[in-house]
């Protein structure tokens, strides 16, 4: 379990939910 790898991961699901927020 990399922490970098879920940090990575945290980072590109907040910015596609927080663009998801913006497109509705």
């Amino acid at each position: 379990m990399d922490v970098i790898h879920f940090n990575s991961d945290t980072l590109i699901l907040g910015l596609f939910l927080k663009t998801s927020n913006s497109n509705v």
